[in-house]
Order: C-alpha cells, then structure tokens, then sequence
C-alpha cells in the first residue's frame, strides 16, 4: 500500500512537471496511442485465437472427409468384388443352361431313335413275323 502510494505521489508530480513545461499534450498523445496499440493488440489476439479455432475444426473437417474417403474407396472395392462375383456366376449359370440344352436335345434325340429303332422292329415283326421270344 505504501508503495502504490508512493507511486502515485510520483505519477501526480510528474504530471505537474509536465504540466509546466507545456509537455502535458504529448503525454496525452501518447497515453492515446498507447491504449489504441493495446486496443490493436487485443484485436490481433482475438483474431489470432479466432483462426487458431477455425483451423482446428478445419482439421477435423479434413479428418472426418479422409475417414469417409478411405470408407467410400473400400465400398467401391467391395462393389466391384460383389460385380465380379455376379459376373462369374452369371457366366457359370449360362454354361450350365447350355448344358442342360445339350441335354435335353440329346435326350430328345435319343427318345426320338428310340421311337424309330421301336417302330422299325415292329414293321419287321410285321413283315417277317418274327414272334419275341417269352
């Protein structure tokens, strides 16, 4: 308490010395200037501390856009297995329905010699009487 005391008596004097001497304006000036660069230097500080900010949650935007990134290429890779996979059996389900075609003409065919070879051994039972053996 004494030293702020002190320093006041001292501030009030300098101020009646400068007062004197017609040095009071400068003062003033300066006093002025010196709470506009203070007033400068806090806008500077919130500004700063304003970017700091934004900077972190554009960090964490790109982070969350990289997890999604990476996400979204693993689907893509997941999409094209899942293609190639249908491809294979659609390729495999086309090899099989040619197969049962082939089949079914062959058993078409087959029925169909079978008819033929039956009716010609009735024509020659017909034609030689040839009696089947019981």
């Amino acid at each position: 308490m004494k030293n702020n005391l002190s320093s006041l008596v001292l501030k009030s004097a300098f101020i009646i010395v400068l007062s004197g001497l017609n040095i009071m304006p400068a003062y003033s000036q300066a006093t002025a200037d010196y709470t506009k660069l203070k007033q400068d230097y806090d806008a500077v500080v919130a500004d700063r501390n304003n970017i700091l900010a934004q900077t972190k949650l554009l960090q964490d935007y790109k982070n969350k856009y990289l997890e999604m990134d990476l996400q979204t290429k693993k689907l893509i890779n997941e999409k094209e297995q899942l293609q190639r996979e249908i491809q294979a059996r659609a390729e495999q389900d086309s090899a099989v329905k040619l197969k049962m075609e082939e089949l079914q003409n062959s058993q078409t065919q087959a029925l169909q010699e079978k008819e033929t070879l039956k009716n010609s051994l009735e024509k020659m039972q017909i034609e030689y009487k040839i009696v089947p053996e019981t």
